[in-house]
């Protein structure tokens, strides 16, 4: 970062300089590959003074005890677990071959935990179910979610130094309440880019770095995303398949049910009466199968959509930098997704042919460019 001295001004051009880096190479190293995200010229020079960037702000705040010994001790707190990955893969870049323990006092299970062996790569994941007894255990590092997990979990770690990660929209949490620290967070991971103006921190002391959660399913999915070679899907291609448009969704806000409708008018209109479905609790039109109305939340996403060429993919908000698992799991499916959300960031993660923006087609056919607020 820049020094203090420096204008507010320059401090805030540097600062986004710094993150844009930083944020590229983490997206890369969560296993986008070339298939996926190609890479520029700009952008690969930007990779590496990301990966300095990263080694340099990871081990700064760490205690000197953990270069001396192999592994590092990671405590989580508040929901701190949903950001496991985007931890380990960081510290994977700042500290090449330490082993990571995992310390989890609330005896949660993030999403992926189960799906990594105990040693993945230069990383060792040992998950300690420590419950009350958290307190006498030695945390180097804690990890630590928003404020919207304050009530239901406990803080159990102050002293060590922490990061903050933010896997949620902001309209969802406080971002200036969170456990009682005696110094501010050391980085913030966040699925989004809105904080990084008028931060909750002082972007002297707390590095904001890009962590996509959309980044995070791309590792999971990575075989499927990075190659749409026959032998990746099913007998019967994605182009081939019987019905048009499918949608699963538990959250039902009103801008996805308007978009729904609309394209199931749009294909009436044409003579496509059958085919446009919604499988999930929101407008539900159509049973998943005999023995159940919407599909299970264990299924994969391609065992939800097999029978679908498109997906419709669409983000709580429309908030800077905010990419999440929906439209990584409309591909992962075979099928193009149909994407609300901010296209620019989902475009330094996935091939821009691989999906179609809502809001650029609604900017560019209805009356008045459609101001992209909705349909």
């Amino acid at each position: 970062h820049p020094s203090k001295t420096s204008s507010s001004n320059r401090t805030s051009a540097c600062s986004r300089a710094a993150l844009i880096s930083a944020s590229l190479v983490f997206a890369l190293t969560l296993g986008v590959m070339l298939g996926v995200f190609g890479v520029s010229a700009w952008e690969r020079a930007n990779l590496s003074l990301g990966a300095e960037h990263i080694t340099r702000i990871s081990a700064a705040g760490l205690p000197e005890s953990v270069a001396s010994r192999p592994y590092i001790h990671v405590g989580f707190q508040c929901g701190g677990d949903f950001g496991w990955l985007a931890l380990t893969k960081l510290l994977e870049l700042a500290l090449p071959g330490v082993d990571i323990r995992f310390s989890d006092p609330d005896l949660r299970r993030s999403f992926g935990m189960d799906r990594v062996p105990p040693t993945d790569g230069q990383v060792h994941l040992e998950v300690s179910e420590l419950g009350t007894h958290a307190a006498d255990v030695p945390i180097d590092l804690v990890l630590e979610g928003p404020s919207i997990y304050l009530d239901g979990y406990a803080c159990w770690f102050k002293d060590a130094p922490w990061i903050q990660v933010i896997e949620e929209p902001s309209m969802m949490y406080n971002a200036a309440e969170h456990c009682e620290h005696p110094n501010p967070p050391m980085i913030r991971l966040d699925t989004s880019t809105s904080a990084w103006e008028g931060s909750a921190f002082d972007l002297n002391a707390t590095t904001y770095v890009w962590a996509p959660y959309a980044a995070e399913w791309t590792f999971f999915y990575h075989d499927r995303l990075a190659s749409r070679d026959d032998t990746t899907w099913s007998a019967v291609k994605p182009w081939e398949r019987p019905r048009m448009v499918g949608w699963a969704s538990g959250n039902c806000r009103d801008f996805r049910a308007q978009m729904f409708r609309a394209l199931k008018t749009a294909a009436g209109e044409v003579g496509v009466m059958d085919g446009v479905d919604a499988l999930g609790n929101c407008e539900h039109s159509r049973d998943f199968s005999n023995a159940t109305a919407w599909p299970p939340g264990d299924l994969e996403a391609w065992d939800v959509y097999p029978e679908y060429r498109w997906v419709i993919a669409m983000e709580n908000s429309e908030e800077s930098g905010y990419v999440t698992e929906k439209l990584a799991n409309a591909l992962a499916a075979g099928a193009v997704g149909i994407y609300y959300g901010d296209s620019v960031a989902a475009r330094k993660i996935f091939k821009e042919e691989s999906f179609v923006d809502i809001l650029r087609v609604w900017r560019e056919t209805l009356p008045g460019g459609g101001g992209g607020a909705g349909p």
